[in-house]
């Protein structure tokens, strides 16, 4: 005859640990994707922020008129950046960062700045826009406001001198100095 099988069935103990230990390991990735959700929402909308910009800088150029894109420190504590324009086929926007620190220009904080983009394509005044978020563990982007404007994720130096607004090769370049 062959004994019978016992089966040993999970004490509730053994579950309540269980248990506990799956809601601990949620709690920590939860808390974890909250931390890259704000992150990649910064980030996101300095991006958006950055194509207006680019739009912006294109249509001073194709309208001959001024764009000016103003940012302000706001009484909350949070900054906005307002983009207006002369031109009747430019629609103004503005955006407003809850989640931005501080913006400094040449490494001095602002409170407000206008920066403006010329017809010629230029940007008024020229340097490098830090904007820090309220978080210290993330990084802070950098405007680079020379032609063409670009963010960059690590510190940049600025060059005084702006680069041409169409490159030109160097063999091109002996030629015209020989002249």
């Amino acid at each position: 005859m062959s004994k019978p099988i016992k089966i040993k069935a999970f004490t509730l103990l053994e579950l309540m640990v269980c248990l506990f230990l799956i809601s601990l390991l949620g709690a920590l990735i939860g808390i974890k994707g909250i931390d890259l959700l704000a992150h990649h929402r910064f980030r996101s909308a300095l991006q958006t922020w950055l194509l207006d910009m680019e739009r912006a800088q294109i249509l001073a150029m194709h309208q001959k008129c001024d764009v000016v894109c103003v940012l302000k420190k706001r009484m909350d504590g949070g900054y906005q950046a307002i983009l207006e324009s002369d031109s009747p086929t430019f629609s103004s926007s503005s955006y407003t960062w809850k989640d931005v620190e501080k913006i400094s220009f040449q490494g001095k904080v602002i409170d407000t700045l206008p920066i403006t983009f010329t017809p010629s394509g230029r940007i008024s005044p020229q340097g490098i826009l830090e904007i820090t978020p309220y978080k210290k563990e993330k990084d802070s982007m950098f405007l680079d406001l020379s032609y063409p404007v670009v963010f960059h994720s690590n510190p940049i130096r600025f060059s005084s001198s702006p680069p041409p607004f169409f490159p030109l090769k160097e063999k091109k370049i002996a030629e015209l100095v020989d002249k």
